[in-house]
């Protein structure tokens, strides 16, 4: 019960600076510049001060015994970073967006490959990130990290997919499965080359392969399920990446062709998930289904808790009233907005 009301404290203390903060834009922005509402990128200022304050009120509230410890204010800030890295992890995303979008096709496959750099260094930067605010590198650390950054890129996949040419999509998935399989051929080597190094390595492995096998399933089902309500439900308009084409969204013109990729995703994951359990089954006796059993029993309500907030915030994002204008045109300050089939037209985000 301590846990939980220090947790419902935490939330007052990021939501009403929030509000705040929110309100406080509007006026400035609104009834001191003139400009139209809204203001480019508020949520990227309004929420690290919300975690900002969340943080704060965390720290003031735990117990002395834990704050004179010497290790409390170093833990805190880490804790700051590591909410930021999130942020910083999302903008990787942004950029490959960008040159998902402005490359020549006939180089655009070449991004297939830069794609997973960014997936390593998302995943290593929270990792990092994580184990000093914890204080030690668990595994728990290695699980939360891990699921963070699939679930990042599961959702990027998602939805552009569809948009890139067919051997930039090809290539992505193939080099997805081709991890997933090498992943499993690291495991057997550490198996066989026993030591207390690999050992450490060897779990820490299982755990990365559990996470990302699991999200790569389970990610795309969910992402389709809330793109059905989203393309049929009354907000689809002002939904950027659903029907609303506006700045760098790419609204869905096919639907059918959107569900294709994403069964194929699902299907590829679902190919390797087979031959990585048998594998390990077969010739290691790991059983990856008792382990990912396990991991749900321990972390089962964190992971639900990190993937609902990864798919709220997806969607939030994609509303044009919050003006991401990634294009940094901001043609709708004057009161127009030029949308993505060249039609101009005015009041769009009124």
């Amino acid at each position: 019960m301590s846990s939980v009301n220090i947790s419902v404290i935490m939330y007052c203390a990021a939501i009403i600076p929030l509000i705040a903060l929110e309100c406080l834009f509007y006026f400035l922005w609104v009834n001191i510049g003139g400009y139209v509402w809204p203001m480019p990128f508020q949520g990227y200022i309004i929420m690290p001060a919300a975690g900002t304050s969340a943080m704060a009120i965390f720290y003031v509230l735990c117990t002395r015994t834990w704050k004179t410890s010497g290790h409390a204010k170093r833990k805190t800030l880490y804790a700051l970073v590591f909410l930021n890295s999130m942020i910083i992890g999302e903008w990787f995303y942004k950029i490959m967006l960008w040159l998902f979008q402005n490359l020549d096709e006939n180089y655009q496959w070449t991004l297939a490959f830069l794609l997973l750099v960014v997936r390593a260094m998302n995943f290593r930067m929270l990792k990092w990130c994580a184990a000093k605010t914890v204080g030690v590198e668990d595994a728990t650390v290695t699980i939360i990290a891990a699921h963070f950054s699939a679930m990042r890129h599961v959702l990027f996949l998602s939805v552009n997919l569809v948009n890139s040419t067919r051997l930039t999509s090809y290539l992505i998935l193939g080099s997805d499965f081709v991890i997933n399989v090498v992943s499993c051929a690291k495991i057997m080597l550490y198996i066989k080359n026993p030591s207390e190094k690999n050992e450490q390595r060897k779990r820490s492995a299982i755990l990365v392969l559990i996470v990302n096998e699991t999200v790569e399933l389970v990610g795309p089902i969910l992402y389709s399920l809330c793109l059905l309500l989203a393309y049929f439900g009354p907000n689809a308009e002002v939904l950027g990446n659903v029907k609303s084409g506006l700045w760098q969204y790419v609204a869905i013109d096919d639907i059918y062709e959107t569900y294709f990729w994403i069964v194929l995703m699902v299907f590829i994951d679902l190919v390797s998930t087979v031959i990585s359990f048998a594998v390990l089954q077969t010739y290691a006796h790991v059983n990856i289904i008792k382990a990912y059993i396990q991991m749900q029993k321990v972390l089962g309500y964190a992971l639900v808790i990190q993937q609902t907030y990864m798919m709220t915030e997806y969607v939030v994002l994609l509303y044009t009233s919050l003006g991401c204008d990634f294009t940094f045109q901001f043609e709708w300050l004057d009161g127009c907005s030029n949308n993505s089939t060249g039609n101009y037209s005015c009041n769009v985000i009124l």
